[in-house]
């Protein structure tokens, strides 16, 4: 007894190929799908960092500062060259919400010392006056960078590192 079932199916030619053209048309609108995804993701991020510091103005009233171009260049390609391949960056800010300025540091090295490891490089910036807290702190010494502010401040801001940095302007002072 043979059985139907046994025997291979097959499509004709015409089928096939109609079959071929409907998965190579399916396959081109997928790819341009993907492409247009594609396209659209990456000009929201760029509109989305264009657009981002201008969206949020700086508050004198809450010391809310902006540094400038350069400055956050300058930390952000500090803090790419020194981070390890899968590594993290974090970047805490602290506006101050309390009346003293020390207080808002001792916060912020708190949150520091409980999200960070051993091996965790420190790049803070902050007044000059907080020199010595820092390093109490979180071990850190005073560099030679000095960071910019956009609307400019009359403060003296520095910067400190934890770590040795190949970068010559974030040598030790």
């Amino acid at each position: 007894m043979n059985s139907d079932s046994d025997d291979e199916l097959t499509l004709s030619a015409d089928t096939m190929a109609a079959l071929q053209d409907f998965l190579q048309t399916k396959k081109e609108a997928d790819e341009k799908l993907e492409k247009l995804k594609s396209q659209a993701e990456n000009e929201a991020e760029q509109r989305l960092f264009i657009e981002s510091m201008d969206v949020f103005k700086e508050d004198w009233q809450l010391s809310q500062f902006w540094y400038d171009d350069d400055t956050a260049n300058t930390l952000a390609n500090e803090a790419i060259a020194n981070t390890p391949e899968g590594g993290w960056i974090a970047c805490l800010s602290s506006p101050t919400a309390f009346v003293q300025l020390e207080e808002c540091f001792m916060k912020t090295s708190q949150t520091i010392r409980k999200i960070s490891k051993p091996t965790t490089k420190f790049l803070v910036c902050t007044g000059a006056i907080m020199a010595k807290n820092v390093e109490k702190e979180i071990s850190a010494k005073l560099t030679n960078f000095e960071p910019k502010h956009r609307g400019g401040l009359s403060n003296e801001f520095r910067s400190y590192l934890n770590y040795e940095s190949a970068n010559e302007i974030f040598s030790f002072r």
